[in-house]
């Protein structure tokens, strides 16, 4: 992890450290509620977490309607003070959230690794189903007059028709990848994202490693995450140039 450079200002805007869990006998609310005494200090402020269903009914000779339906509460999010970091605590598992400004991966990992060590000491019996880590990051690249060349800062090659005098105005690119070496996953998502600043052409570059089945239930998950940090962080590096990466300088 030590060959990537350190970024004075990284451009993530979140990120997410996640442990889905199966309850073999369910769980009841009460439980997941009463975490928040041990959360309370680092995060005072508490929100119920709801699943919501929604979709659309056509009946022959009549127009489609809209329908929601809540299946009710499903856990629990405990907020910091200052509304950037989130802990939330669910019948199917656990997110640690942390927003902008990024504070750096010991710091994050470190209070998420205590959250998840009560979670996970309250809830013993919870089987690990899938374990992961994902980077959501803005990037702004100066505006300059067109076209504007995004090669001179990702070194990614979006599929695109050859026709003279076109250049992008919006895309999306994804892609499904497997590390041979450690069998971890990753989705990849390279997206143009609007703004309102002129002066600057946003791209999302979401980057989300994961593992699920039995190569998550049989590896801690502090440890695991450490693993997936250096999957993330080939992802992000290898999807920008030098030039992309002095935007963070």
């Amino acid at each position: 992890m030590s060959d990537f450079p350190k970024l004075a200002n990284p451009p993530a805007v979140e990120a997410i450290l996640d442990v889905k869990v199966v309850f073999p006998k369910g769980v009841d609310l009460t439980a997941l509620d009463d975490l928040h005494g041990a959360f309370k200090t680092a995060y005072p402020r508490k929100e119920e977490m709801r699943a919501m269903q929604f979709g659309f009914e056509q009946k022959p000779g009549s127009p489609p309607r809209s329908l929601a339906r809540d299946h009710g509460v499903i856990g629990y999010r405990f907020i910091s003070e200052d509304g950037k970091e989130l802990v939330q605590c669910r019948k199917d598992g656990f997110t640690f959230n942390r927003l902008k400004p990024y504070t750096g991966w010991e710091n994050i990992c470190g209070k998420a690794r205590e959250a998840w060590g009560i979670y996970r000491s309250s809830f013993p019996q919870a089987q690990i189903a899938r374990v992961a880590l994902r980077y959501i990051n803005q990037i702004l690249v100066p505006m300059p007059a067109p076209p504007l060349n995004l090669d001179e800062y990702f070194s990614v090659n979006l599929p695109s028709p050859k026709v003279e005098g076109l250049s992008f105005a919006g895309f999306m690119g994804q892609g499904i990848l497997l590390d041979e070496a450690t069998g971890l996953e990753a989705n990849w998502i390279f997206a143009h994202q609007p703004n309102p600043d002129p002066t600057k052409f946003a791209v999302v570059l979401d980057i989300d490693v994961y593992a699920q089945g039995a190569k998550a239930s049989d590896t801690e998950v502090h440890a695991l995450w450490e693993t997936m940090r250096n999957l993330k962080n080939r992802l992000f590096f290898g999807s920008i140039t030098e030039k992309g990466r002095d935007l963070f300088k």
